[in-house]
């Protein structure tokens, strides 16, 4: 956050730091900043658009092999199985991974460009 407005964040602080000190600058700040992050995370989905990097995780392993198993994705990952499972899952609901055939024999198939 900070970064980003990093220009407004330092003029803040230099400002609150003039003689006689005020605070003022620095505390009408923090407020804006913190409203106009949280305004940009909804925006765009939440942090990361939305995505923890697991699901990036998985999403890029789809992209690679779209036939590929839960299991190894597991596998790769090093994580439980039902933990992809469940990350599928998430995924599938915000409709950015969809199925195509059967179970056993189907393809991943990504619905968004991330």
């Amino acid at each position: 956050m900070i970064r980003r407005y990093q220009k407004v964040y330092y003029q803040a602080i230099a400002d609150s730091q003039t003689i006689p000190i005020d605070c003022r600058p620095f505390i009408e700040y923090t407020p804006n900043i913190i409203e106009q992050s949280l305004q940009d995370i909804l925006k765009n989905g939440g942090l990361n658009g939305g995505l923890n990097l697991l699901q990036q995780e998985i999403i890029s392993l789809i992209r690679d092999n779209p036939y590929i198993k839960t299991f190894d994705i597991a596998q790769k990952l090093k994580r439980p199985v039902r933990t992809i499972e469940n990350n599928l899952r998430t995924l599938r609901e915000k409709a950015i991974i969809g199925r195509q055939g059967s179970k056993k024999s189907g393809r991943w198939i990504v619905n968004q460009s991330l």
